[in-house]
């Protein structure tokens, strides 16, 4: 089953981590945050699903978490999607405007992008 976790932007938090779909029915249906106006809250809030893969010590690999690759290279782990294929890809983090992309990567959890933004510098 997927996971998701939301980052409030304003309170810059998590509001919710590992969290299933019917997790979300219920959070959305006892928080107040979800009670502001739809644009409002696409402004407020970060949705990040799960890879479904986990890093060499086991932990769970969401979408926007940063690895240090097998290389030692950091990479951004993003959703991207084309005519020919879709899914979960690691970008690296360098100096270079053009990025480059692994569709098959493995590597160590070492932050996320809201809470080690430092790690975002090449």
């Amino acid at each position: 089953m997927d996971k998701y976790r939301i980052w409030d932007k304003h309170e810059k938090r998590w509001l919710v981590r590992n969290a299933t779909i019917w997790d979300l029915v219920t959070l959305f249906q006892n928080n107040p945050v979800f009670t502001e106006p739809t644009e409002s809250l696409k402004k407020r809030l970060v949705f990040q699903r799960s890879t479904r893969i986990t890093d060499l010590k086991r932990r769970e690999i969401f979408e926007g978490d940063i690895i240090k690759d097998m290389r030692g290279q950091r990479c951004v782990i993003v959703y991207e999607s084309s005519i020919d294929q879709a899914g979960f890809v690691a970008e690296e983090i360098s100096k270079n405007t053009e990025k480059t992309k692994q569709w098959y990567w493995m590597g160590l959890v070492i932050g996320n992008v809201f809470e080690n933004e430092e790690l975002l510098k090449p």
